[in-house]
């Protein structure tokens, strides 16, 4: 049972944006899948919720390939959410839940529910244009929870909050993942801010899956830096060369890296060369450290990719309309269709919701293009336009009387 990525390829026009990007979410994971900006990591998890369609590649969600049984199991949040302004949070989250096409009673409950998981409980009532941009993070989670989803997707949570804001986040998040059970795909390219929260990582570089594995075991693998300061620090130069180490200054201190070197004799050797230590301390690996290794080349960057067995290439899935998908599910009284109909933009609000996951109205999602027009229509209006540029610039002027109102029949014999 497990979210798989498979062999994914996508491009915007020249611009490559993922390039056989394969991954596994297990249930109960927290997965962090870290990079930079313009890495991928959106387009990835665009693609897992049915809002993108690879043009090579598939997505496998418990063994399921068809969209409806995937959209069945995914929910997300894509960016920045977008609420209603006018009204209170939990209003938002039951009108949602109406168009899951759950009763008024169940969506009202429902609403509540999520809004606990969150807590956001005090602040239900109070209008969602009010709400800080911490509340409105976690007011996104919980519509992402909404149907209580078995993964759920959120594309860089922490941007734009402030260091309580992301404390509360994570604290958050720790709660879904351990006391709830929640399966969750993060993504964000703060790797300082995820660790100690995702179980699983991984690292998204160029459209390329560099580096996955456990975080526990990667960290342990991955060998730290030391720093050193030393008072006669000529007289150790001898000895890095002698055990091929290349130290660099930074703020004062030297960093290096100890490679197999035991640190123990390393130390004893820096006391006996006379370059009297005052600091030998080894630094504890990080996220950030790792992932700037492996951007550096000193790590080998396929070294734990799993699952990476391409995928065929398969026909894009033949995603429903918004309002398709809304008439197959359990259809909605004429009054609530009315009541929704009435509300700003509720087919933007449906198409974000569904069952492909929760991008906000507004969020920024691509929009639909223009309808072109009949090359015949653009033909019949450019030999207008040159007809009606060819016309004498009096038009019928030596039709009219001078001082005369009215037009006056002209004699074209």
């Amino acid at each position: 049972m497990a979210l798989e990525l498979l062999d994914l390829h996508h491009r915007f026009g020249r611009r490559v944006a993922l390039d056989g990007v394969s991954l596994r979410v297990e249930r109960g994971d927290c997965y962090g899948f870290l990079g930079h900006n313009g890495a991928g990591k959106t387009t990835a998890m665009r693609i897992a919720l049915g809002l993108l369609r690879p043009q090579r590649g598939m997505v496998r969600v418990d063994g399921h390939i068809d969209a409806m049984q995937q959209r069945a199991r995914t929910r997300g949040l894509i960016e920045h959410p977008g609420f209603f302004r006018e009204l209170s949070g939990l209003e938002n989250l039951r009108r949602l839940a109406r168009l899951d096409g759950l009763s008024p009673r169940d969506a009202a409950r429902e609403a509540a529910r999520v809004l606990d998981l969150v807590g956001l409980t005090p602040h239900g009532d109070a209008r969602a244009g009010a709400y800080s941009q911490g509340m409105r993070q976690r007011l996104g989670v919980a519509q992402a929870l909404l149907g209580d989803p078995a993964y759920v997707l959120l594309d860089e949570p922490t941007n734009g909050l402030d260091p309580e804001g992301i404390a509360e986040l994570r604290q958050m998040l720790g709660t879904l993942t351990d006391a709830v059970g929640c399966t969750v795909l993060l993504s964000s390219h703060q790797l300082h801010e995820l660790e100690g929260l995702c179980n699983r990582v991984g690292i998204l570089r160029q459209g390329r899956l560099v580096l996955e594995g456990d975080t526990a075991e990667l960290l342990r693998d991955a060998r730290g830096r030391t720093r050193v300061a030393l008072d006669e620090a000529p007289r150790a130069v001898p000895l890095w060369q002698k055990l091929g180490l290349d130290p660099r200054d930074v703020e004062g201190q030297l960093e290096v890296d100890l490679g197999e070197h035991p640190p123990a004799e390393v130390l004893a050797a820096l006391v006996a060369s006379g370059a009297r230590p005052t600091v030998f301390a080894p630094e504890r690996p990080t996220l950030e450290a790792l992932y700037l290794r492996v951007a550096g080349g000193e790590i080998a960057a396929p070294s734990k990719v799993t699952n990476t067995q391409p995928a065929p290439v398969v026909a894009p899935l033949a995603l429903p309309r918004p309002m398709d998908d809304l008439r197959a599910r359990r259809p909605l009284r004429g009054r609530a269709v009315g009541a929704l109909a009435d509300a700003p933009a509720p087919r933007a609000a449906h198409a974000a919701h569904g069952h492909a996951g929760v991008h906000a109205a507004g969020g920024g999602g691509a929009r639909p293009r223009a309808r072109a027009r009949p090359r015949a229509f653009q033909c019949h209006r450019q030999q207008w336009l040159r007809r009606r540029r060819a016309r004498p610039a009096g038009g019928d002027a030596a039709a009219r009387v001078p001082g005369a109102g009215a037009r006056q029949p002209v004699d074209r014999r």
